[in-house]
């Protein structure tokens, strides 16, 4: 495991946890200065920090230095949630909710998706035409169109279609028109949204 830009006691804490948990730790200030990662490598890379990343292909995971030190142990005591999708990876959220929208916007593109929005299910179907999603993270209760509508619709074509995510908090007994790769009721956790994604991603590519 390589951690990048961490020092001090932040550093010497995350390093002992870490390898109490059977993981070998080396840390280095900057990504420039790590040597070259092997397979079973993981950098631990600041969440929006500047400067240079660590080599394209690398295993990375993203974390907010100011998280709690349980959340910053778990993400990083599990590498397999490491970020390694597709960069052409198209995600669409949908959701009426403007400070939701915004959020998972910001999140993903920092995980390297290509991410367009839309705040209604009449929206939406317009951005699947043009935006051409891999996958469309979509919230049921909506203004005018709402998410059965759009799944409706998505059945009706004859074209390969995205997949679908519901993202949820009415999804209890709702029947859906169409299968859907998975279903995530709100609140839901970042790494939980991020493990499902690249496990439908996955299957996607060896469809």
């Amino acid at each position: 495991m390589i951690l990048v830009g961490v020092s001090g006691p932040l550093e010497r804490w995350l390093s002992g946890e870490l390898e109490r948990r059977g993981c070998i730790v080396r840390a280095f200030p900057t990504p420039a200065e790590a040597p070259a990662a092997g397979d079973d490598d993981l950098f631990l890379v600041e969440r929006g920090r500047g400067g240079s990343l660590p080599p394209a292909g690398s295993r990375v995971l993203q974390v907010d230095w100011s998280a709690s030190p349980d959340a910053l142990i778990e993400v990083a005591g599990n590498p397999g949630e490491s970020v390694r999708q597709p960069p052409s990876a198209r995600v669409l959220v949908v959701d009426d909710d403007e400070t939701l929208r915004d959020l998972l916007r910001l999140e993903l593109e920092a995980d390297g998706y290509a991410v367009s929005e839309a705040d209604d299910g009449k929206v939406a179907l317009a951005r699947i035409g043009d935006f051409a999603p891999d996958v469309v993270l979509l919230d049921l209760a909506m203004p005018r169109f709402d998410g059965c509508v759009v799944l409706s619709a998505l059945g009706d074509r004859s074209v390969p279609r995205p997949a679908v995510i519901l993202h949820s908090a009415y999804v209890g007994n709702v029947r859906v028109p169409i299968p859907v790769a998975a279903v995530l009721t709100k609140p839901v956790r970042l790494a939980t949204l991020r493990a499902t994604l690249r496990r439908v991603l996955a299957s996607r590519t060896l469809a």
